[in-house]
């Protein structure tokens, strides 16, 4: 992480009433998708997630007709590409990698019309999705 980025991290987290530490020598190693590729149904949860993040990114960063333009990339790119995934994962859905494109179909679908319904891109799991109580 470059200094500016991690400057403004820093003051975001401060000025939300967080505690800043910094630790020199330090490793982090990261399994992506170390759970999530031993269920078929979790690792759908996970990828749909991934993909609806790339809205919220998009809404948080940009404006106007930028905003517009790569909001409808995203969803021409994820239901095209989604279905047909999916056309092939029913083809051979005995194959689990390809299953997943299945679930992965179903899950966008239904978050695009939830999205439709309730006028956010925030994901139903996000804590401030607006139906949360």
């Amino acid at each position: 992480m470059d200094v500016l980025r991690r400057r403004k991290l820093i003051k975001k987290v401060s000025n939300l009433g967080g505690k800043v530490a910094l630790l020199a020598n330090t490793e982090i190693i990261h399994n992506h998708g170390g759970s999530s590729r031993i269920n078929i149904k979790t690792a759908s949860i996970t990828k749909t997630e991934v993909l609806i993040s790339k809205h919220v990114y998009i809404r948080h960063n940009y404006t106007g007709i930028k905003h517009f333009i790569l909001q409808f990339l995203v969803v021409m790119n994820n239901l095209i590409g989604k279905i047909i995934a999916a056309l092939i994962g029913v083809l051979f859905f005995f194959i689990p990698k390809l299953r997943l494109n299945v679930y992965l179909c179903f899950n966008i679908i239904k978050y695009y019309s939830s999205s439709v319904l309730n006028r956010t891109w925030l994901s139903y799991r996000s804590l401030n999705h607006p139906n949360k109580n």
